[in-house]
């Protein structure tokens, strides 16, 4: 399955250089960059291209941004341990990049660090992973 992903983020990648190289070759009308419509409308579309796959490197998560939280929970029912992984959304509290540990709040005003797993894309919020929870205080009556 990766390499089927490997694949296809090559290929598009290469069509949109392949486009805007198009834009720029020198068949057409001499002394103009840009000659035709099909030119600029390939030159449009490699460049939309490329720039929707480069943007969330460029920006990386800012302060703000949604985010996918994973992080473990563990519980004790009864005499046996449950350990298991959630994933909730929560708000970035610094700018980051990958690899980089930043703050978030959950939507209940809980505060962790995390660590920037994955940018955004079309359609999911960067990734990242809890590595140190506030802790809980319960009140004991």
């Amino acid at each position: 399955m990766a390499n089927l992903k490997v694949f296809a983020k090559t290929f598009i990648v290469l069509l949109a250089v392949s486009l805007v190289a198009y834009a720029f070759s020198l068949v057409g009308k001499e002394g103009q960059v840009i000659d035709s419509f099909w030119k600029l409308f390939a030159f449009d579309l490699g460049a939309s291209i490329l720039a929707a796959i480069f943007w969330p490197i460029i920006r990386g998560v800012k302060k703000g941004d949604q985010v996918s939280a994973t992080y473990a929970e563990t519980q004790m029912n009864g005499s046996s341990i449950l350990s298991f992984l959630n994933t909730v959304y929560a708000t970035a509290q610094d700018n980051g990049r990958a690899g980089q540990k930043i703050g978030i709040r959950f939507s209940n005003g809980r505060r962790a660090d995390a660590i920037v797993v994955s940018y955004p894309s079309t359609f999911s919020p960067a990734q990242v992973k809890v590595v140190e929870q506030e802790a809980v205080f319960e009140k004991v009556a």
